[in-house]
C-alpha cells in the first residue's frame, strides 16, 4: 500500500556554501507560480557574495 501526500510545498529555499564560510548563505527562493518555477535572489546573496568571500 502506498500512501498519498496530501501538503503542497510552493516554496523552497536555496542555501549556498561559500568557500571557507562556517555558514550557509541564501542565495534565493524557487516560488511555483502555476507550472512554473520563479527563482528570486536573496538580499543577502544580492549584496554581493564575492565580499563575503574575502578574507576578515
Amino acid at each position: 500500500m502506498t500512501s498519498k501526500v496530501m501538503t503542497k510545498h510552493n516554496q523552497a529555499y536555496v542555501w549556498v556554501w561559500l568557500p571557507d564560510k562556517d555558514d550557509p548563505l541564501v542565495a534565493g527562493v524557487l516560488v511555483r507560480q502555476g507550472q512554473q518555477l520563479v527563482f528570486n535572489y536573496g538580499r543577502s546573496y544580492l549584496v554581493g557574495p564575492a565580499n563575503l568571500l574575502k578574507p576578515a
